[in-house]
């Protein structure tokens, strides 16, 4: 039986293409079927699913402030402790943000920031719900960015 020092001293053949070059060739993908793929890896990465259920279901809401906050709030409730290993959850504040500058132009940039400081009040209610909040931080950060840079619209 191998040890588990040898997993590491024989990592496997290295892939052949790194992530940038993976990143430029994904245009080459039909449109559904990349739609299908994030579809498949949502339902196993639950920071990826609320990332675009938010995202989509804030803008579908068009302007109806209570339909907007519930799909916030929904995207909030961590039912569990986010440990280390569950990183990433940035995501869906990333994911928000995109949204924001959505309904920046489809509703009001009054109506987008009021959503915006909503978001970052329960964005810092939330960070004790990790046990490494660095990349929640992070995003909070971006978020904050963009509420001033849209007070001075």
């Amino acid at each position: 039986m191998a040890s588990e020092k040898s997993r590491y001293l024989n990592p496997g053949p290295s892939a052949p293409l790194d992530w940038t070059d993976l990143k430029a060739h994904l245009n080459g993908f039909e449109h559904e079927h990349l739609v299908e793929l994030l579809w498949m890896s949502a339902q196993n990465n639950p920071a990826l699913w609320k990332a675009l259920v938010s995202s989509i279901s804030m803008q579908l809401a068009e302007g109806d402030w209570e339909a907007t906050k519930e799909a916030i709030d929904y995207a909030f409730y961590f039912q569990d402790y986010v440990r280390y290993a569950d990183c990433h959850y940035g995501i869906i504040l990333d994911e928000m943000i995109k949204a924001l500058d959505i309904l920046k132009n489809k509703v009001s940039v009054e109506f987008a920031l009021r959503v915006a400081h909503y978001i970052f009040e329960q964005g810092q209610d939330v960070m004790m719900n990790f046990e490494d909040n660095w990349d929640w931080t992070l995003s909070l950060e971006e978020l904050e960015k963009w509420i001033k840079n849209n007070h001075a619209i």
